[in-house]
């Protein structure tokens, strides 16, 4: 039962590592946009920049919380701990229902390490190389697992950016077109900038969406409570921050695992 609940919770722990591995190679005619007023242009460049902004001076990050694997015929979940250094540089491990480590991922900037605790198996792969490729749902890079705990979204910063009105339930969306994507942002109405976005590449199959549930304060910053992140399919991942500090002293040995 427990070999089970690891390799389980092994595989959604890896969906949420490895992201744009697979985004290249789609063709397509990338969806048309409405045309925008020159006032509505110059607003969506300065909220892009205000996006790109957002908990821009956040270094560290250590936490703990949950992390569920939600499909339609229910949810299994986990608790999760982690710390990052802000670019890319993150430490994951997923443990059991006794609160024993299953599983520990660190990602250093140029490798990327996998142990295995009940046999002590450690695996290292180069930054770039999928772990479990035919095993993912949603594919996440380390750097945007790290930005999504801060509440920060991975919005191309050269892009071309459209601001319009979309239903009256979404409101506003910026949109952001790049030339193997288009990012859509969900702008908030109320005293946060977004909710969220999603990714569609050129042909406008949707990649990933991602929304911030609720929002609590932290040593200065504002980030998510929780994280829904939804793939090509009605599977989601949810990650639950229940603890967080931010800015605290972190070796970069951390992001390191050896044999044990």
């Amino acid at each position: 039962m427990k070999k089970k609940f690891g390799c389980v919770w092994l595989c959604t722990m890896l969906s949420l590592m490895v992201f744009a591995w697979a985004l290249c190679g789609c063709h397509g005619k990338r969806p048309s946009l409405p045309v925008v007023s020159q006032e509505d242009a110059a607003l969506a460049q300065a909220l892009c920049r205000r996006i790109l902004q957002v908990n821009s001076d956040v270094r560290t990050v250590r936490g703990v919380g949950s992390l569920q694997l939600c499909r339609q015929d229910g949810c299994q979940g986990g608790r999760l701990a982690w710390i990052g250094k802000t670019p890319a540089k993150v430490r994951l491990v997923l443990m059991g229902v006794a609160g024993r480590p299953v599983a520990t991922y660190a990602h250093d900037g140029r490798w990327q390490y996998l142990l295995m605790h009940q046999d002590r198996r450690l695996v290292r792969k180069p930054a770039t190389d999928p772990l479990i490729r035919q095993l993912v749902s949603v594919d996440l890079m380390p750097q945007m697992l790290l930005g999504f705990i801060l509440g920060r979204l991975p919005v191309c910063p050269d892009g071309q950016r459209r601001l319009f009105h979309s239903s009256p339930a979404q409101g506003e969306i910026l949109s952001v077109a790049c030339p193997d994507y288009t990012d859509r942002i969900f702008m908030a109405s109320g005293d946060r900038l977004y909710n969220g976005m999603e990714r569609l590449d050129r042909s406008g199959r949707r990649v990933f969406r991602i929304f911030f549930e609720g929002w609590q304060k932290v040593d200065g910053a504002w980030i998510p409570r929780r994280v829904r992140i939804n793939g090509d399919n009605k599977d989601a991942l949810v990650l639950g921050i229940d603890d967080c500090r931010l800015n605290m002293p972190i070796d970069a040995d951390r992001f390191v695992l050896r044999p044990q």
